[in-house]
């Protein structure tokens, strides 16, 4: 990967958009299409399931183990030091 490849995946990670869409849906905007992870909103945190994870639009095809992987990572890096904490569970734990 060159300089400029990285340097565009840095700013495609910055870029990711967290919305909270209810006490129950966590919506991830990242690369220009839309995650919705499934989960519980806690007081001072959102557990997100992390098998719940599909892309919004049903046209779109299954998220890969790699997408999951960049996703999860890119919202803990956005995450830092914010009052609510997206935390991610590997399984259904409710």
């Amino acid at each position: 990967m060159n300089e400029r490849e990285t340097n565009s995946s840095e700013c495609e990670e910055m870029s990711v958009k967290i919305t909270l869409a209810s006490k129950e849906t966590m919506d991830v905007a990242f690369k220009g299409r839309v995650a919705r992870f499934c989960g519980e909103l806690g007081l001072h945190e959102f557990l997100a399931c992390v098998d719940s994870v599909r892309w919004l639009y049903s046209e779109e095809r299954e998220i890969t183990p790699r997408e999951k992987e960049e996703i999860i990572a890119a919202v803990r890096k956005q995450q830092n030091n914010k009052e609510t904490k997206i935390l991610f569970c590997e399984v259904n734990c409710w």
